[in-house]
Protein backbone atom coordinates (compact mmCIF):
# COMPACT_ATOMS: atom_id res chain seq x y z
CA UNK A 1 0.00 0.00 0.00
CA UNK A 2 2.53 2.30 0.75
CA UNK A 3 4.01 2.10 -2.90
CA UNK A 4 0.84 2.56 -4.17
CA UNK A 5 0.59 5.65 -1.99
CA UNK A 6 3.97 7.06 -3.48
CA UNK A 7 2.90 6.16 -7.10
CA UNK A 8 -0.14 7.70 -6.67
CA UNK A 9 1.87 11.08 -5.05
CA UNK A 10 4.70 10.50 -7.71
CA UNK A 11 2.17 10.75 -10.26
CA UNK A 12 -0.02 13.65 -9.10
CA UNK A 13 2.93 15.80 -8.56
CA UNK A 14 4.28 15.10 -12.15
CA UNK A 15 0.26 15.16 -13.04
CA UNK A 16 0.74 18.99 -11.79
CA UNK A 17 3.91 19.75 -13.26
CA UNK A 18 3.13 18.79 -16.47
CA UNK A 19 -0.35 21.00 -16.30
CA UNK A 20 1.80 23.68 -14.85
CA UNK A 21 4.19 23.23 -18.02
CA UNK A 22 1.09 23.49 -20.40
CA UNK A 23 -0.01 26.34 -18.87
CA UNK A 24 2.87 28.17 -18.76
CA UNK A 25 3.80 26.94 -22.51
CA UNK A 26 0.05 28.46 -23.69
CA UNK A 27 1.12 31.59 -21.77
CA UNK A 28 4.44 32.04 -23.57
CA UNK A 29 2.74 30.69 -26.55
CA UNK A 30 -0.22 34.02 -26.28
CA UNK A 31 2.91 36.36 -25.09
CA UNK A 32 4.30 35.55 -28.41
CA UNK A 33 1.04 36.10 -30.23
CA UNK A 34 0.55 39.60 -28.77
CA UNK A 35 3.96 40.53 -29.48
CA UNK A 36 3.72 39.09 -33.13
CA UNK A 37 -0.02 41.31 -33.01
CA UNK A 38 2.22 44.66 -31.24
CA UNK A 39 5.21 44.45 -34.06
CA UNK A 40 2.33 44.14 -37.05
CA UNK A 41 0.21 47.16 -36.09
CA UNK A 42 3.48 49.01 -35.44
CA UNK A 43 4.00 47.86 -39.61
CA UNK A 44 0.89 48.86 -39.92
CA UNK A 45 0.98 52.32 -38.80
CA UNK A 46 4.24 53.12 -40.56
CA UNK A 47 3.12 51.64 -43.91
CA UNK A 48 -0.28 53.91 -43.21
CA UNK A 49 2.22 56.58 -42.84
CA UNK A 50 4.64 56.32 -45.70
CA UNK A 51 1.38 55.85 -47.40
CA UNK A 52 -0.53 58.74 -46.21
CA UNK A 53 3.29 60.97 -47.45
CA UNK A 54 3.33 59.36 -50.62
CA UNK A 55 -0.16 60.41 -51.13
CA UNK A 56 0.49 64.15 -50.16
CA UNK A 57 3.28 63.82 -52.78
CA UNK A 58 1.29 62.56 -55.38
CA UNK A 59 -1.55 65.53 -54.57
CA UNK A 60 1.56 67.94 -54.63
CA UNK A 61 2.83 66.48 -58.22
CA UNK A 62 -1.13 67.03 -59.54
CA UNK A 63 -1.21 70.42 -58.21
CA UNK A 64 1.92 71.52 -59.68
CA UNK A 65 1.12 70.00 -63.09
CA UNK A 66 -2.42 71.65 -62.67
CA UNK A 67 -0.88 74.86 -62.18
CA UNK A 68 1.41 74.75 -64.70
CA UNK A 69 -1.24 73.60 -67.28
CA UNK A 70 -3.48 76.86 -65.75
CA UNK A 71 -0.30 78.88 -66.11
CA UNK A 72 0.64 77.78 -69.86
CA UNK A 73 -3.12 78.52 -70.80
CA UNK A 74 -3.11 81.66 -69.19
CA UNK A 75 0.26 82.79 -71.16
CA UNK A 76 -1.38 82.16 -74.31
CA UNK A 77 -5.10 82.47 -73.85
CA UNK A 78 -5.56 83.97 -77.18
CA UNK A 79 -3.95 80.95 -79.28
CA UNK A 80 -5.78 78.67 -76.57
CA UNK A 81 -9.04 80.51 -77.52
CA UNK A 82 -8.42 79.90 -81.34
CA UNK A 83 -7.94 76.34 -81.24
CA UNK A 84 -10.85 75.74 -79.75
CA UNK A 85 -14.15 74.58 -80.87
CA UNK A 86 -16.94 77.61 -80.34
CA UNK A 87 -18.73 74.89 -78.07
CA UNK A 88 -15.70 74.62 -76.05
CA UNK A 89 -15.77 78.47 -75.99
CA UNK A 90 -18.78 78.03 -74.73
CA UNK A 91 -18.57 75.68 -72.17
CA UNK A 92 -14.75 77.53 -71.15
CA UNK A 93 -16.99 80.77 -70.12
CA UNK A 94 -19.74 79.49 -68.80
CA UNK A 95 -17.61 77.82 -66.45
CA UNK A 96 -15.70 80.42 -65.06
CA UNK A 97 -18.67 83.53 -65.87
CA UNK A 98 -21.55 83.41 -63.53
CA UNK A 99 -22.76 86.71 -65.04
CA UNK A 100 -22.01 89.34 -67.61
CA UNK A 101 -23.90 93.11 -66.88
CA UNK A 102 -24.03 95.51 -70.00
CA UNK A 103 -24.62 99.10 -70.10
CA UNK A 104 -27.72 99.85 -71.91
CA UNK A 105 -27.92 100.87 -75.75
CA UNK A 106 -30.64 100.15 -78.44
CA UNK A 107 -28.10 98.70 -81.03
CA UNK A 108 -25.87 95.92 -79.48
CA UNK A 109 -23.41 98.21 -80.85
CA UNK A 110 -23.56 100.65 -78.05
CA UNK A 111 -23.97 98.34 -75.39
CA UNK A 112 -20.57 97.70 -73.62
CA UNK A 113 -20.32 95.43 -70.87
CA UNK A 114 -20.32 97.12 -67.46
CA UNK A 115 -18.62 94.34 -65.33
CA UNK A 116 -18.08 90.39 -65.17
CA UNK A 117 -18.70 88.50 -62.13
CA UNK A 118 -17.04 85.10 -62.30
CA UNK A 119 -17.60 81.91 -60.66
CA UNK A 120 -14.52 82.48 -57.88
CA UNK A 121 -13.07 85.24 -56.12
CA UNK A 122 -9.55 86.89 -55.68
CA UNK A 123 -9.37 84.75 -52.25
CA UNK A 124 -9.63 81.55 -53.86
CA UNK A 125 -7.46 81.83 -57.01
CA UNK A 126 -4.70 83.07 -54.62
CA UNK A 127 -5.55 80.03 -52.32
CA UNK A 128 -5.69 77.46 -55.34
CA UNK A 129 -1.97 79.13 -56.19
CA UNK A 130 -0.67 78.81 -52.84
CA UNK A 131 -1.92 75.12 -52.33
Amino acid sequence: MANFQRNSTDYFVHYIQSQHFVILLIIFVLFLYLHAIGELEKEEEETLSKLEKLNQEINLQNNLNVKSNVEYVTDHLEIFINIISDEEKKLLFHSIIKEVHITKGTKPKEREIKDVIYLFNDEEIIHSISA
